[in-house]
């Protein structure tokens, strides 16, 4: 059974569920919104889109529109000047101190909770080195992601409601290829590698301590044992067909592999 209510003086009848935004929108109300996209759903963040509900008892209240829902004979203001004084309050307290770091449509929507914004800022300054640190924080793999994905994330781009969404998945692509291009770009991925590495180096000269024999390489001599390639290394991990690539202990940014000759 339809419901009916007031908005602004006017008379309208909703569906059980409906939202007051989405009745309001439906007369051509125009209640402003900041965080609410339909296709996430209400986030009640920003406070934009407040309306006020008088009751019959004579006691009102202040609500979001975009998250409350209609009830019979509800009575609601949202063009008055008392409710825009409290909208305008609200993006004050939001621009006072705000570089758009709230959870954003495009971040919740993605399967791994990438920061897409904080990304996009970072690549946009030339902080390549800070983004791809961003990136591996969610992605053990971006330059695979970059191009597999099918980017879920875009559907909820706030842009795409003007023209079409960030390319978010190419931007990951590109920091995530120039991190594969340049060795002087760090990451907390290698990092760990580099402390998991001197351990192995620790447990190597423990083991030559003690008079362990040393495993052979394919013509007869030693061969000092070495850590499995990285996976977000290009060149430097990767197993050429006749060849067998060694790593030494100032393959991290010191020196390249060194290939040796295959048994």
């Amino acid at each position: 059974m339809p419901i009916t209510l007031t908005i602004d003086g006017r008379e309208a009848e909703a569906a059980p569920g409906e939202t007051i935004l989405a009745v309001a929108q439906r007369l051509s109300l125009d209640i402003p919104t900041l965080c609410y996209l339909e296709k996430c759903g209400p986030m009640t963040s920003c406070l934009a889109c407040v309306v006020k509900i008088n009751g019959h008892n004579g006691q009102s209240r202040v609500v979001p529109s975009c998250a409350t829902k209609v009830q019979p004979g509800m009575i609601v203001e949202s063009e008055s000047a008392e409710v825009r004084e409290m909208r305008r309050t609200a993006l004050e307290l939001l621009l006072g101190d705000h570089a758009g770091d709230c959870l954003s449509p495009c971040h919740r929507i993605c399967p791994l909770h990438l920061n897409i914004p904080v990304m996009i800022r970072q690549i946009e300054s030339g902080q390549l080195r800070e983004a791809i640190a961003t990136i591996k924080d969610a992605l053990a793999m971006p330059a695979v992601l970059g191009r597999l994905c099918h980017h879920p994330c875009e559907n909820g781009c706030r842009r795409g409601t003007w023209d079409s969404p960030a390319a978010i998945r190419d931007l990951e692509r590109f920091a995530a290829d120039a991190d594969l291009q340049s060795a002087r770009i760090p990451s907390p991925l290698r990092e760990r590698d580099r402390v998991r590495v001197k351990a192995l180096d620790n447990s190597d000269a423990s083991e030559l301590d003690s008079g362990s024999p040393s495993p052979k390489t394919g013509d007869g001599n030693e061969a000092t044992p070495h850590p499995a390639p990285l996976l977000d290394r290009g060149g430097e991990g990767e197993t050429q067909v006749g060849s067998q690539v060694q790593f030494a202990k100032s393959n991290f940014g010191e020196s390249s592999p060194q290939p040796s000759p295959a048994g």
